[in-house]
């Protein structure tokens, strides 16, 4: 087989992003990006940081306070001072937040993961090394390339 072009590589990963994005419905008020911020902070161990949990969820501070605004009043989080730095603001993950993740996070999952198991392709494996290795290296060009014109703009 020929060596994928650089266009085919990134096309191909576009296509699986827009996969990935294929997602269950959700109820009205829970948005992707809520369940995004409830998985983040689970990672976190369930009590961080605002903006350990924006670098995690990947979202800018601005966005993180509205997401946060929303998920406190649906119930799924908390913020409280930290009792060691009350300039500090922890996020903790609520029961109902919990029980929201597994509801429409880990189940949604789990039914997917049966799916792929069921199909048992040994290709699975290949892809996911092979993507992690093509988003090394466009990580690493586009470094260069920023790198480059960062040089020529001086």
């Amino acid at each position: 087989m020929a060596v994928a072009t650089a266009q085919q590589v990134v096309d191909a990963l576009v296509r699986a992003g827009r996969g990935a994005a294929v997602y269950r419905d959700l109820p009205d008020g829970l948005r992707r990006a809520h369940l995004y911020l409830l998985f983040a902070l689970e990672e976190l161990g369930g009590r961080a940081r605002v903006t350990d949990v924006a670098e995690r969820a990947r979202v800018q501070i601005p966005n993180m306070t509205r997401l946060l605004r929303e998920t406190d009043a649906a119930g799924w989080t908390d913020r409280s001072p930290d009792p060691d730095d009350k300039r500090i603001v922890l996020v903790r993950l609520t029961d109902e937040g919990v029980a929201c993740l597994r509801r429409y996070h880990w189940d949604y999952l789990d039914a997917l993961g049966d799916r792929l198991r069921a199909q048992d392709h040994p290709e699975y494996d290949v892809m996911i090394e092979a993507i992690d290795r093509a988003v090394a290296a466009i990580a690493e060009a586009t470094a260069s390339v920023n790198e480059s014109e960062a040089r020529r703009a001086r």
